[in-house]
């Protein structure tokens, strides 16, 4: 008997980082107050729009300082105060400028209006800065995917033994993932959904030079019908990008080639849907309704 999955395959993703953080200067010449931007000596590609990152002032030992970041409005803080160590969702502009908002939707729409107030700092000093994991986000426009696991076999076969005896190793695993690329969030009449990330950011995340290309990734097998309550079958495991390609034919659409290793344990759960998933069992004339006001997930297929 042949089981056909249809459209239940795809994949979410969580953006990690690959446990590093790097330090850099306060500058209060790297603070536009007018346009509500910094920049303190960001690389190329090293945040990208999205990020959830997180600021810890430093002494000048180079350990957490008690005195609190001034670069922003305490007003802005999380929480509504200042402090010595706060996260914010960044927007980056093309020229590695930073505004920072207090959710992803806003920084996505980055709109001045709702960015954090920057001020002028008192003085240059160093700040250690981590990129934190953001919630788990639907891969648009997925086309295919593959993961293999594979176990090492190690030979124990003793001098004298008349057959080759091996007992098996660690686990591993690879795979890859096709799908049409894509720089822009899905978009519709209501707005921009940040329940979907686009291929694009496989080919931002490999090229960070400090803060690695790690991500989370669970791969969807077999999604529960609609109004079921039955398990979802999918794979949980951390992975490296190893590399990225993209595949451009005059009269087609261009598509984006992912290769990838794990880096920790491959589970194979069955089990409840996440809360994400529950927002993409509800399928309605050709496309996935997120079942909120951030839009519409178009199906992968052309």
């Amino acid at each position: 008997m042949a089981i056909y999955l249809g459209n239940d395959g795809f994949v979410e993703l969580s953006r990690s980082s690959a446990g590093q953080s790097f330090i850099t200067e306060v500058d209060p010449a790297d603070v536009n107050t007018l346009a509500d931007r910094l920049n303190f000596d960001f690389g190329n590609s090293e945040f990208m729009t999205g990020d959830l990152i997180e600021f810890t002032r430093l002494d000048a030992n180079g350990n957490v300082s008690s005195s609190n970041l001034d670069f922003v409005d305490p007003a802005d803080f999380p929480g509504g105060s200042a402090s010595n160590q706060a996260q914010w969702y960044v927007n980056v502009d093309a020229q590695n400028g930073v505004r920072l908002y207090s959710t992803a939707a806003l920084a996505i729409e980055n709109k001045l209006s709702n960015a954090a107030q920057l001020q002028t700092p008192g003085s240059t000093y160093k700040v250690r800065i981590e990129l934190k994991n953001n919630e788990y986000k639907c891969f648009g426009q997925l086309q295919s995917y593959e993961l293999n696991t594979d176990r090492e076999v190690v030979d124990v076969t003793v001098l004298g033994e008349h057959a080759r005896k091996s007992i098996s190793s660690l686990i591993s695993g690879s795979g890859s993932m096709t799908a049409f690329w894509d720089y822009e969030l899905v978009t519709n009449s209501i707005g921009t959904s940040t329940e979907v990330e686009v291929s694009n950011y496989y080919h931002q995340l490999i090229l960070r030079q400090q803060q690695g290309s790690k991500f989370k990734g669970k791969f969807m097998l077999k999604r529960p019908e609609v109004g079921k309550t039955a398990n979802a079958v999918y794979y949980e495991t951390e992975a490296i990008v190893t590399g990225v390609a993209v595949t451009f034919d005059p009269g087609d659409a261009v598509r984006s080639q992912i290769q990838f290793i794990t880096t920790g344990e491959i589970k194979l759960i069955i089990g409840k849907p996440t809360a994400l998933l529950n927002q993409l069992i509800n399928q309605t004339g050709g496309a996935y309704n997120l079942q909120n006001s951030a839009g519409r997930l178009g199906l992968s297929n052309p």
